[in-house]
């Protein structure tokens, strides 16, 4: 196939992804939107609580990332057997976690708001959030395992329609959790759940789509919901092993914010902090999710390239892929620095918070291309089974920031603008390193946990 009609068939089967993606991370930017009548302290509990909620996000990836690749492979080598019987397995393994995780993490949550050094009221906030989130774990621990189980069998619409009705359902849900009702329409301000009605909007919507997804899964994929088998415990293990590099490193990635918002954060206003909560939940919840929307819908056609033992098409996808991405990273570049000082007012009105979070945007700008490297990389070595070199990059470059972070801001004095470059610095090692392991193509042999 031509490289252009090879890049066309590229974007016709990534739009979706992306499109799915960034409804999935519209939560984020409703949640964000939502609480704004809350006050500063609000906002900023919502960025101490996403290092808590990557961390619990990092845990539910076993299943997804141990999922995905075997359930592409079977699909492309058009084994539906054993395509059942990874989802099946991905299915318990989710399940587990999100009971264990939401029981033990409801629990500790003062400790790990503490452990993050937060002013009073940011603390109280954040807690009762997290604690939110915990109590709806199952359908956010499942709804991106079904995401990718659609995704990594060719089909990439039933996901989109999913997370478009999931957002609406939260756009909805979220005023009336937060408020009691839409504050505009409110004679007087009101609050009802405050903080934590944000989260429980975000779990009755994920929990009224992912009963229509599983529908669809036994409708028009002819996956039973009941296996056939019994669930086996070296299954299980294989997928855990096949997940656990990844699940490492993004565990690793927010125990460093975590790290950041005790010994760098504390040291700045809450302002800083509900600046960096804008950039991070309103703005990045953008770019980053456009970029791994990209890199899904590339590396499942990768994966299933090579299921089909087709190792050239696989690398020819894979350029086709980061050619797209490194697009959008220079239009998502100058969606920081442009429209985004003007898109900030719509999250705050607080001077102070407005200014971190123009900084914030226009430093992170710089490192968007990187980022795209990073995210194609990441997910084409996911796809293929070969998850180690995740672990071996990202978690050296994510604990890095931590030091460098101390260094820029604090010890030598820059504020809140250090962290920011100390994230750049990382990040563009971390998107070089990347890249050059998919050029070796090490990725296109066959991974030991497959053998």
């Amino acid at each position: 196939m031509p490289s252009e009609a090879r890049l066309r068939n590229v974007l016709r089967f990534t739009w979706p992804t992306v499109a799915s993606c960034l409804c999935s991370s519209a939560f984020r930017i409703n949640d964000q939107f939502w609480v704004g009548g809350l006050g500063k302290q609000a906002q900023a509990a919502l960025g101490a609580a996403t290092f808590v909620m990557i961390l619990n996000f990092a845990l539910y990836f076993l299943a997804v990332a141990g999922c995905m690749s075997r359930v592409a492979r079977a699909s492309g080598a058009g084994d539906e057997a054993a395509r059942n019987s990874a989802i099946h397995h991905g299915f318990a393994l989710s399940s587990l976690l999100a009971l264990i995780v939401g029981g033990i993490g409801y629990w500790i949550t003062p400790q790990l708001t503490g452990l993050m050094g937060l002013s009073e009221g940011v603390a109280q906030s954040t807690t009762a959030y997290i604690r939110g989130t915990y109590l709806v774990a199952l359908p956010i621990a499942f709804a991106p395992l079904l995401d990718n189980v659609f995704i990594s069998m060719g089909d990439v619409r039933s996901p989109l329609i999913l997370q478009i009705t999931a957002i609406g359902l939260n756009f909805v849900l979220n005023p009336l959790f937060i408020y009691g009702g839409f504050p505009a329409l409110q004679e007087t301000p009101q609050i009802w759940l405050g903080v934590q009605g944000a989260a429980l909007a975000t779990g009755l919507s994920r929990t009224i789509t992912l009963c229509l997804g599983l529908a669809w899964l036994v409708r028009r994929k002819g996956v039973p919901l009941i296996p056939k088998t019994r669930i086996a415990i070296s299954e299980l293990v294989r997928i855990v092993r096949t997940g656990l590099p990844s699940c490492i490193s993004i565990a690793i990635y927010a125990c460093v914010y975590l790290a950041l918002a005790r010994w760098v954060f504390s040291h700045f206003p809450d302002a800083a902090l509900a600046g960096f909560s804008i950039g991070f939940n309103a703005f990045e919840a953008v770019s980053y999710p456009l970029f791994l929307g990209i890199a899904l819908g590339g590396s499942a056609m990768v994966g299933r390239a090579l299921g089909a033992k087709d190792k050239v098409l696989a690398l020819a996808l894979t350029r086709s892929t980061r050619r797209i991405a490194l697009a959008a990273s220079a239009l998502i570049s100058f969606s920081f620095v442009v429209p985004g000082p003007y898109l900030v007012r719509a999250f705050t009105d607080d001077l102070e918070v407005l200014r971190e979070a123009i900084l914030y945007l226009r430093i992170l700008a710089i490192s968007q291309v990187f980022v795209a490297l990073e995210a194609v990389s990441e997910n084409v070595h996911m796809a293929a089974g070969h998850t180690r070199p995740i672990f071996w990059v990202s978690v050296p470059g994510n604990l890095a920031r931590v030091p460098l972070g101390i260094l820029f801001a604090v010890t030598w004095r820059f504020g809140p603008s250090g962290l920011w470059w100390a994230i750049n610095v990382t990040t563009f090692a971390k998107g070089l390193i990347f890249h050059r392991l998919v050029q070796k193509g090490r990725w296109l042999q066959d991974p030991h946990v497959e053998s």
